[in-house]
């Protein structure tokens, strides 16, 4: 929007909302780090929620601020809580808010780096991507090749692209992925009801319907170029997806089974565990292991963790 004259109104909030939804993508790391949490209907509960409505009154409350202390017209759009304070004359202040910012951006990209590993494994251990890089450290227990090849390609993106244009990419991508989560969600109700769920949605379908129109109506306040590029990503996706995934591991096939339980057979319907003594079925499939604590957990499972 440099250079132009940023829209006004109801059409300008919701141009603003969908630019700046990328700073919501933290949210999506938690859960997708859901896998690794001991009490998921909790914890992820208290998670998402209580950070959402911290980090919402938090970014309220500091564009409130930001505008008393300088005309929204003049604000400075690299920059803006920094050069607020220096344009009051409080420079010290200006240069303590920008050694926070780097050091939030930092974490932030490392939580994000995190949660695209454990996506990455996620999507290797359906069989839609060569196992091989999504390997379990026999060490250290997290998918370190997986999040090496994503962190270079964070840096390169990072390094070759515009801000502007990650950021709404970005923005597009988390506002895709949470439609296509949101409507999964009363499908597999309806499709799976008996998949094992520590955490539910509550007010299914209703409150998922209405994520999914107002994500997708967000998407469509960004740039056409924003759209172009998010469309030739999808097309690469589908691209990945029909050329290996669904050759290698059709849904429901003996293969994908195999590939998410691996010391498991396959009978009519669910896996069934050849480990000794090991404590698995729920009708879902889930491996569980002492007290009934799930071990499918995102991370180094095998059939030596199984009790």
């Amino acid at each position: 929007m440099a250079g132009h004259r940023p829209p006004r109104g109801w059409s300008g909030r919701w141009k603003g909302a969908a630019v700046v939804f990328f700073a919501y993508t933290g949210f999506e790391a938690v859960a997708n780090l859901g896998e690794e949490t001991k009490r998921p209907r909790r914890d992820l509960t208290l998670g998402l929620l209580g950070t959402l409505l911290i980090s919402t009154v938090l970014y309220i409350g500091v564009s409130l601020v930001v505008v008393g202390m300088v005309p929204y017209d003049q604000i400075d759009r690299g920059a803006p809580i920094a050069a607020a304070f220096n344009a009051v004359g409080a420079e010290w202040a200006g240069i303590l808010v920008s050694i926070a910012a780097v050091a939030g951006l930092t974490s932030v990209i490392l939580v994000d780096l995190v949660a695209m590993g454990r996506i990455g494994f996620a999507i290797s251990r359906d069989g839609l991507i060569p196992p091989s890089i999504a390997k379990v450290h026999p060490r250290w227990g997290t998918p370190y090749r997986i999040s090496a090849v994503m962190t270079v390609a964070v840096a390169l993106l990072a390094g070759f692209l515009p801000l502007s244009a990650l950021a709404d990419l970005v923005s597009i991508g988390a506002l895709a992925a949470f439609v296509l989560v949101s409507v999964a969600v009363p499908i597999l109700r309806r499709k799976r009801p008996d998949l094992d769920r520590p955490f539910r949605v509550p007010f299914s379908p209703v409150l998922p319907i209405f994520s999914a129109l107002a994500c997708f109506y967000l998407m469509l306040n960004l740039s056409v170029e924003t759209w172009l590029r998010f469309a030739a990503w999808m097309l690469l996706g589908v691209l990945i997806y029909f050329g290996y995934g669904y050759r290698r591991n059709p849904p429901g096939s003996a293969a994908a089974v195999r590939s998410r339980f691996p010391w498991c057979t396959r009978t009519a319907r669910y896996p069934i565990c050849r480990v000794p003594r090991c404590r698995c079925l729920r009708p879902s499939g889930l491996l569980l292991g002492p007290r009934g604590r799930a071990l499918d957990d995102g991370l180094a499972v095998g059939p030596d963790d199984l009790v």
